[in-house]
């Protein structure tokens, strides 16, 4: 199946049709593999282009087995693959149960257990298992649903870490869902605080967010580890699973902010009052002066108007510890507009750096006026 999208058209078109066909020719009693793909061209115009030779579609396909008894015999390695792919539901990668049946085998086991894409996906590190348990990580009582789910490693890998039992009805619902790796990481994570069925139940009542499971995913998770690092109950229902997600998201994202920044902006008060700026002086002329950040909220509105970087926390950090520091060139007569930006290495003595709106380069006029101040 192919996705094919125009800018011309709002939705993707499907194209059912074969895009690459793998043909394999036995020759004098030995296999010879063919490679095919549907390549698109400009001007509407599609073409079978013949690729090298053994060439393979190592992703994960739906298996045409009308004829599989035909081109790999009624046995491969000891199994039926007609008769173990005929019901498949999810795509598999073929490619590559093909070589676990070859060299792994624990992989003929699960084929004969009807779970052909864990077959595929096996890693040689699982060689040595000896159970069902030690290939899977859950018990054999999940083998149904399994089965009837064609669950990939990465949903089995939610049962494996569920301190409790998950209903069947549960896990047919995960696996509907069809979620990548990336979000079944995270589900795994936010499975730390919640059980997966009360988090399938609550994400389905915050689809209104966001049509994306992914990124509905992202914003729970992210919304858990901030309650957890602000200290936050999550033994209650209510801040376990708040009513509007997004909103409490951004509330406690704020809170947490604003936390951050007070604690810093302490760091720099203490750094004052221990003589930070002990030898400072007012250091002005006509034209210019000098302001000394007293805050770290300074530095960030300094870059948000200056469209510079000295917001970043590298610059308060080595301010505050008195070897690298940022100081505010002004107008004389606009004390409280930002104009130009310095970082002085205080044990050399010299400018780093010294600039303006985005970032340009200051006048003479200026860098001769902050020299003086060096």
């Amino acid at each position: 199946m192919r996705r094919i999208i125009s800018p011309d058209e709002r939705e993707p078109e499907f194209d059912y049709s074969d895009f690459f066909l793998n043909i394999v020719v036995e020759k004098a009693g030995r296999q010879k593999a063919y490679a095919y793909w549907w390549r698109s061209y400009p001007y509407y115009w599609s073409v079978w282009s013949r690729l090298k030779n053994g060439s393979v579609c190592y992703s994960d396909t739906y298996v045409y087995t009308e004829n599989l008894p035909e081109v790999f015999g009624e046995r491969y390695c000891h199994v039926d693959l007609q008769a173990g792919l005929k019901d498949l539901l999810r795509p598999i990668n073929f490619a590559g149960l093909l070589w676990n049946l070859q060299i792994i085998p624990q992989a003929e086991y699960l084929f004969k257990l009807g779970l052909p894409g864990l077959a595929a996906g096996l890693s040689p590190k699982k060689s040595g298992a000896v159970s069902f348990s030690e290939l899977t990580g859950v018990s054999k009582q999940y083998l149904p649903v399994l089965r009837e789910t064609q669950a990939v490693e990465n949903e089995i890998n939610l049962l494996a870490v569920s301190p409790k039992w998950v209903p069947f009805e549960v896990f047919r619902e995960l696996c509907a869902l069809n979620l990548d790796i990336t979000s079944l990481t995270t589900m795994q994570g936010i499975m730390e605080y919640n059980s997966l069925g009360r988090v399938l139940r609550y994400l389905q009542g915050q689809k209104k967010i966001t049509k994306s499971y992914a990124n509905l995913l992202g914003l729970y998770r992210d919304y858990l580890d901030t309650a957890r690092n602000m200290g936050c109950n999550l033994k209650k229902k209510a801040v376990l699973e708040p009513r509007d997600l997004k909103t409490q998201h951004d509330l406690l994202s704020e809170q947490l902010a604003a936390q951050k920044t007070e604690k810093e902006n302490l760091l720099l008060s203490r750094a004052i009052e221990n003589g930070l700026y002990e030898w400072a002086q007012e250091y002005a002329s006509k034209d210019y002066c000098i302001v000394y950040p007293q805050t770290k909220n300074d530095f960030i509105n300094e870059g948000r108007s200056l469209h510079h970087c000295v917001g970043n926390a590298g610059y308060y950090d080595r301010h505050v510890l008195g070897r690298s520091m940022v100081f505010f060139i002004r107008r004389a007569g606009q004390p409280e507009k930002p104009f130009f930006t310095t970082e002085i290495d205080m044990d050399a003595g010299r400018i780093k750096q010294l600039y303006g709106f985005s970032d340009c380069s200051a006048p003479k006029e200026v860098r001769g006026f902050v020299e003086g101040f060096v």
